[in-house]
């Protein structure tokens, strides 16, 4: 690892994984490889970037200076090396982030189809629900339900995910409030919003999956308010009826920073966008 880009990115898997030998597997060189790596970076800046004991590896404060910065870095050098090449094929990693319900299903069969169709483009999907910091986690993608909180990213609205409140069919015709509640992620108090007013409701089940959500809905369990999209075939077949509706829809949208824009990452913003348009994103019932 001779050169300056491959020890940012030897410096960048340490920090990511927090051990040398982790980082070497992922890179696949010998560990002393990149020791060598962090040494000669170390030198080339004058400082210390990592405290290393024989048990563990912590950024130092030079460090954590550098890891955004060196994602800025390497994702420039990919993205000029990809501009330059002569070959019309994508290659190269991408991170995509997104939520955890889409990433496990309406997501799957996009990002597999274009996965089949860039054979030289690996990706890294992560699913989580909350807000991220993109250039701290390296993501490529971010695909958000919900307002984006970083003016410095490039933000596309591909639509709008409608909601409902949708029990079984048994509970047709009772007020809400006497009903059991299913409730999707953080939830305190006896009290939910909807459209406007408060609710109070007899939470019996509480998760962070919207899957558990699904599935607690079509067994009876209670009432909710769940994501017309996914919940589809279960209203079409009767075993999940609509109650009530929301007035106020989730935004979509796709996120990525301006200086990671590369051609792979352009290729996969217009195929996530095609995909979730019409499906998930669909107009109100």
């Amino acid at each position: 690892m001779p050169d300056r880009l491959d020890r940012l990115s030897a410096f960048l898997r340490v920090a990511e994984r927090g051990s040398l030998t982790a980082a070497a597997r992922d890179l696949g060189v010998s560990q002393p490889t990149v020791t060598r790596a962090i040494d000669g970076l170390e030198a080339d800046l004058g400082a210390s970037l990592l405290h290393r004991t024989t048990h563990s590896i912590a950024l130092t404060e030079a460090g954590r200076m550098l890891v955004p910065r060196a994602r800025r870095m390497l994702a420039a050098w990919e993205g000029l090396a990809e501009d330059l090449s002569e070959s019309e094929a994508l290659s190269g990693p991408l991170h995509v982030v997104a939520p955890i319900a889409l990433g496990q299903t309406a997501l799957v069969p996009v990002l597999a189809r274009f996965r089949t169709e860039n054979l030289g483009v690996t990706l890294n999907w992560q699913l989580n629900d909350e807000a991220i910091r993109m250039d701290e986690v390296g993501c490529d993608l971010w695909i958000r339900v919900g307002p984006v909180p970083d003016d410095r990213l490039v933000v596309r609205h591909v639509g709008d995910v409608h909601r409902s409140v949708l029990g079984h069919p048994r509970f047709a015709g009772r007020p809400l409030e006497a009903c059991p509640w299913i409730t999707l992620g953080p939830f305190e108090g006896r009290r939910i919003p909807l459209d406007g007013r408060m609710l109070e409701v007899k939470p019996v089940l509480n998760t962070n999956s919207v899957a558990v959500v699904g599935r607690a809905l079509t067994e009876g369990v209670g009432v909710a308010i769940a994501p017309d999209w996914y919940m589809e075939d279960a209203l079409g077949s009767g075993r999940v009826v609509r109650l009530d509706t929301l007035d106020r829809a989730l935004p979509v949208h796709l996120a990525w920073s301006p200086e990671r824009r590369t051609r792979r990452l352009a290729a996969l913003v217009e195929a996530v966008d095609a995909g979730l348009r019409g499906t998930v994103t669909s107009q109100s019932p």
